[in-house]
């Protein structure tokens, strides 16, 4: 044999015999990149309220301060109303609402259906996010209102 080809296999049999006698080596440890003690929790986010107030009319002549407020991430609504010329007539009332697509002079409209109890739904037209509009119970706007503000709300 040649004396390079003895050299070589002598090399290889010097590392194995050295790879079999050293001690095994333990697994690198994972070290995190952040100490996880100092770690804070976030605040929860806060809920998506949205709060309109105006006075409005109420069909009949009188008049109604209004103060409404939707929690969209619960979809439930609170409501005040006092009637105005009796201070004593303080009513306020709470429940689910929903989204409901289209008025029949818009199919795109965006209305909040209130659902006030078990057999009626009153229904508030998102004019747009500073306004919105309380629509007769056929989700129409009332005939008496060419103004547009008789029976709006607006964002507080």
């Amino acid at each position: 044999m040649r004396p390079l080809c003895l050299w070589a296999i002598g090399l290889v049999l010097i590392c194995l015999v050295g790879a079999c006698t050293s001690e095994p080596k333990p697994p690198p440890v994972d070290t995190p990149l952040l100490d996880s003690s100092a770690w804070v929790e976030a605040p929860p986010p806060p809920p998506n309220i949205q709060e309109y107030g105006g006075i409005i009319a109420n069909g009949v002549g009188d008049s109604i301060q209004m103060n409404l407020l939707f929690n969209v991430d619960d979809v439930w609504f609170e409501r005040q109303m006092t009637f105005l010329g009796y201070p004593d007539s303080l009513f306020s009332d709470s429940g689910p609402f929903s989204f409901i697509e289209g008025i029949p002079d818009n199919p795109r409209a965006l209305v909040y259906g209130l659902e006030t109890d078990s057999l009626h739904i009153q229904f508030f037209w998102i004019k747009n996010d500073q306004e919105i509009v309380l629509l007769d119970s056929q989700m129409n706007r009332f005939p008496d209102d060419s103004t547009g503000v008789r029976y709006t709300l607006r964002r507080q």
